[in-house]
C-alpha cells in the first residue's frame, strides 16, 4: 500500500495465502473499507486502516473462481467466472449470496452513473445492476467479443452520464455509453420507490417509461 500517490510503497500481509483477485475500496459508515476477493474458494479479507492489516471476512457464500470486486451504492459486489455465483456485503465483513442470470467467462466488475457494469471475456456477454441482488441483472450486449481484461468508468461533464471503457490484450477497446436508453421500465404509469445514491435524481419520462 501507498500513502503518498503512489510513490513509495509499503508491504503487507493479506489474512491468508491465496490467489487474490481483486481489491476495492469504499465507505462503511464513516470508515473506508478496504475488500478483497480470493478465486477458488470462499476466502475475502478486509482492511480497515488503508491496507496496512488485513482479516478475514466471513466466508464467501459459495466456492468459486472469484474474479472480480467492486464499491457503489453503500456495497461491495463480487463476481465469479465460469458461474452465476455473484456475492454483495454491506459492512464489508459478512456476505450474501446472490445468483447472476447466466452463466459466462465474468471477470470484470466496476460501479458508475449508479449500476454495477459486469463484462465476460471472450464473449459479448455483460451485465448491469443497481444493487448486486439476484433479480436485479439486466443482460447487455457488448459491441464485440474479445480478451476482455480491463474496465475503467468515468463520469463526462456536461453529458449527464458516464462513459464506460474496455480493453483487451491486443488492440481493441471498447466505449459503452449508459444513457437512458439502458434504463428502460415498462410501459407506465410508475411509481419510483428508491432513488440511486448520487446528487442527480433520474426521472421516468411520461411517454417512454425510459428512466433519463
Amino acid at each position: 500500500y501507498s500513502t503518498d500517490g503512489g510513490v513509495n510503497w509499503v508491504s503487507s500481509t493479506l489474512a491468508s495465502s491465496g490467489t487474490w483477485t481483486g481489491v476495492a475500496a469504499g465507505l462503511i459508515g464513516t470508515s473506508t473499507y478496504f475488500v478483497a476477493v480470493a478465486s477458488g474458494g470462499t476466502a475475502a479479507a478486509y482492511s480497515p486502516d488503508g491496507g496496512a492489516n488485513w482479516i478475514a471476512t466471513g466466508a464467501l457464500p459459495a466456492s468459486a473462481t472469484w474474479s472480480g470486486i467492486s464499491y457503489g451504492n453503500n456495497r461491495f459486489v463480487a463476481i465469479s467466472s465460469g458461474s452465476t455465483n455473484a456475492a454483495f456485503s454491506t459492512n464489508g465483513t459478512t456476505w450474501t449470496l446472490s445468483t447472476l442470470p447466466s452463466s459466462s467467462t465474468w471477470n470484470e466488475i466496476i460501479y458508475g452513473d449508479d449500476v454495477f457494469l459486469i463484462a465476460a471475456t471472450g464473449t459479448t456477454d455483460a451485465l448491469t445492476s443497481f444493487t448486486g441482488e439476484t433479480g436485479s441483472f439486466t443482460a447487455r450486449t457488448l459491441a464485440a467479443s474479445s480478451t476482455w481484461d480491463s474496465l475503467a468508468y468515468s463520469f463526462y461533464t456536461g453529458q449527464g452520464f458516464g462513459r464506460f471503457v474496455l480493453t483487451n490484450q491486443s488492440t481493441t477497446a471498447l466505449e459503452i455509453n449508459l444513457t437512458s436508453a439502458n434504463h428502460q421500465l415498462g410501459t407506465g404509469p410508475h411509481v419510483v420507490s428508491a432513488v440511486p445514491s448520487r446528487s442527480t435524481i433520474r426521472f421516468v419520462a411520461r411517454t417512454t417509461g425510459i428512466v433519463n
